[in-house]
């Protein structure tokens, strides 16, 4: 997703995507709350990330290294599902990110 480094300047949008709020669930299923084509959408995932055998270590988006924040692995996931995959959730403009976790117009020159 392009603007995950974007909303991270942002902590109110970030806890706003999750559904549940900062809280961590039981079950390890996350809610989160984007906006397609302009109208609100809640994708559902689950805690299991796709990790490198040899070294242990997250394949895709790594957690913040000073506080251990998953946050992002989890949004990247969701993105990810959205786009079907991945390999088409990576890249795109900035714009589109921040439209869709906001849900506000967004116009780029």
């Amino acid at each position: 997703m392009a603007s995950i480094g974007a909303i991270a300047e942002f902590p109110h949008l970030v806890e706003e995507m999750f559904v549940s709020g900062n809280n961590i669930t039981d079950n390890g299923i996350y809610n989160l709350k984007f906006f397609i084509r302009g109208k609100p959408w809640i994708v559902s995932v689950d805690d299991y990330m796709t990790v490198n055998t040899f070294s242990s270590k997250l394949v895709f988006t790594q957690p913040d290294p000073y506080t251990g924040a998953m946050w992002s692995t989890i949004v990247e996931k969701a993105w990810a599902k959205i786009a079907a995959n991945y390999e088409n959730a990576n890249g795109g403009y900035l714009e589109t990110g921040l439209r869709t976790v906001s849900g506000a117009p967004v116009f780029s020159y």
